[in-house]
C-alpha cells in the first residue's frame, strides 16, 4: 500500500494581481510547492510561514462548510471531480485535506462519488452515504448535498446551544470545587490544630470534615490521578464504551432525560423525512440507523428502539403502530399514523422535525434559565457545609461559657 505522503499547514500573505494583500492557509507537502502553488493563482510578493497544526479530524463545522461550498458548486454545473479540487484549494484542515484527495484519486481510477465516500468513509453517517447513492442515481446530487448541508448545520446550531449553556455552569463548578479543595487542604487543617490544642470533644459533623480533609492532603493527589489516568485510557482507547456509558448516564439524568428524549427524536424524524423525500425505502432507511449506531456514538435506546421497529415492520406491523415512546411522543405517533393513511409520511416527519425544533430550543431557554441558581445552591452547600462544619464547636464553646 503507498504510503500517504506527509503534509504541512502554511500561513501565507501576498499581493494579487489588483494590487491587493490577501492572506490565508494553503496545505502542501513543503514551502516550496506551497509558493509553486499560490503563484499560479496570481499571487506575488510571498511570505509563507509554517502553521503548527495537528493532524486532527475536521470538526462537525467543518465538515459543514465543505457540504455547503460542495452544493453550491454542484448547483452551478460544475462537474464534481472539479468541484472537489476547488474544495481541496480551500481546505485548511489536513486530516480532510487527506480525505477529499483520496476521493479524487478514486474518482480518477473510474470510481462513482458514492463509492469512494463508502469506501473513505470517516465523516459521514449511514444516512448521508445513502442519499449521496440516491442523488448520483436520480442526478439530484446538488439537491441532496444541499439537504445534507441543511440538516448538519441544523445539528451543529443545537450542540453549539448546548455547549452554549454548559459552558457557563462547568466553570462555575469547576471554580467552586477548586475552591472547596483550597479549604480542605489549607485551612481545615489550621482549625483541626486548634482544636487539637484544647484537647474538646468535636461534633460528629466537624469530625467527618477533617477525616475528610487529612484523606485529600495525604491521598488526594493518588486518587485523581488514578482517576484521571483511567478517564484518559477509556476515552483515548476505548472510545465507544466511553461514549456509551455518557449516553447511558445522560439518559438516566432526570434533568436531561427530557431533552435527550426530544434531542432522539428530532435526529430520526429528520433523517427519515430526508431519506423518504429521496425515494429510500423505509425499512433500508431504519437500517441506516442501525449501521449508524454500530460505527458511531451509540445510543442503546435508539439502537433496541430501532431493532424493534424493523422487526415489526416484517412481521406486518404498520410503522405507527411499531414505534416505540421512546423514540416518539403520542402526538408525533398520531402524525405519523395520519401520515401513513393520507400517503404524506416524509411531509409528517418533517413537519414532526420543526415541531420537535421549537421544543428543544425552548427546553435549551429552560435549562438555562435553571442551572443558574442550581450552581448557587450547590455552591452554597459546598462552602457552607465547610464552614459550618469549622465553626460549629467554637458555637459549642459559647454555648458551654453562657450555660
Amino acid at each position: 500500500m503507498k504510503s500517504q505522503p506527509h503534509l504541512h499547514s502554511f500561513r501565507w500573505q501576498g499581493v494579487n494581481p489588483f494590487q491587493e494583500k490577501e492572506h490565508g492557509e494553503i496545505i502542501a507537502q513543503n514551502k516550496s510547492i506551497a509558493q509553486k502553488q499560490l503563484l499560479q493563482r496570481g499571487l506575488k510578493h510571498l511570505s509563507i510561514q509554517k502553521n503548527w497544526q495537528l493532524n486532527t479530524a475536521p470538526s462537525q463545522q467543518i465538515i459543514y462548510q465543505f457540504f455547503a461550498q460542495l452544493a453550491v458548486l454542484l448547483k452551478a454545473n460544475i462537474p464534481i471531480k472539479i468541484a472537489l479540487q476547488i474544495t481541496l484549494q480551500d481546505c485548511t484542515n489536513i486530516a480532510l485535506y487527506r480525505w477529499i484527495s483520496a476521493l479524487i484519486t478514486l474518482l480518477n481510477q473510474g470510481y462513482s462519488l458514492s463509492y469512494a465516500m463508502t469506501k473513505e468513509n470517516k465523516y459521514l453517517t449511514f444516512q448521508e452515504l445513502s442519499l449521496i447513492k440516491v442523488g448520483e442515481m436520480t442526478g439530484n446530487m446538488p439537491h441532496l448535498c444541499n439537504k445534507i448541508a441543511e440538516n448538519q448545520k441544523q445539528r451543529l446550531s443545537i450542540q453549539r446551544k448546548i455547549q452554549k449553556i454548559m459552558l457557563y455552569p462547568s466553570l462555575v463548578l469547576g471554580v467552586s470545587c477548586l475552591l472547596t479543595l483550597l479549604l480542605l487542604i489549607f485551612i481545615v487543617p489550621q482549625f483541626a490544630q486548634m482544636y487539637a490544642n484544647h484537647q474538646q470533644t468535636l461534633p460528629l459533623f466537624t469530625q467527618i470534615l477533617l477525616i475528610i480533609s487529612q484523606f485529600i492532603r495525604t491521598q488526594g493527589i493518588y486518587w485523581i490521578s488514578i482517576f484521571i489516568a483511567l478517564f484518559s485510557f477509556t476515552k483515548y482507547f476505548f472510545p465507544q464504551i466511553f461514549h456509551r456509558l455518557r449516553q447511558q448516564l445522560r439518559n438516566q439524568t432526570p434533568f436531561f432525560s427530557r431533552f435527550n428524549r426530544l434531542n432522539r427524536q428530532y435526529h430520526i424524524s429528520q433523517n427519515l423525512s430526508l431519506m423518504l423525500k429521496a425515494g429510500i425505502p423505509l425499512n433500508e432507511a431504519l437500517r441506516c440507523f442501525i449501521q449508524a449506531e454500530r460505527t458511531s456514538i451509540q445510543d442503546p435506546i435508539l439502537k433496541k428502539s430501532i431493532e424493534k421497529t424493523c422487526k415489526a415492520l416484517m412481521q406486518g406491523y404498520a410503522f405507527s403502530t411499531s414505534l416505540s415512546t421512546q423514540l416518539f411522543s403520542a402526538q408525533a405517533k398520531h402524525m405519523i399514523q395520519l401520515g401513513e393513511k393520507t400517503g404524506s409520511l416524509p411531509l409528517m416527519l418533517e413537519k414532526i422535525a420543526e415541531n420537535t425544533q421549537e421544543k428543544l430550543d425552548h427546553e435549551i431557554a429552560l435549562i438555562s434559565q435553571l442551572i443558574e441558581p442550581v450552581m448557587m445552591v450547590i455552591i452554597g452547600i459546598l462552602i457552607g457545609s465547610i464552614m459550618l462544619g469549622l465553626y460549629l464547636p467554637i458555637f459549642n464553646m459559647g454555648s458551654l461559657i453562657q450555660g
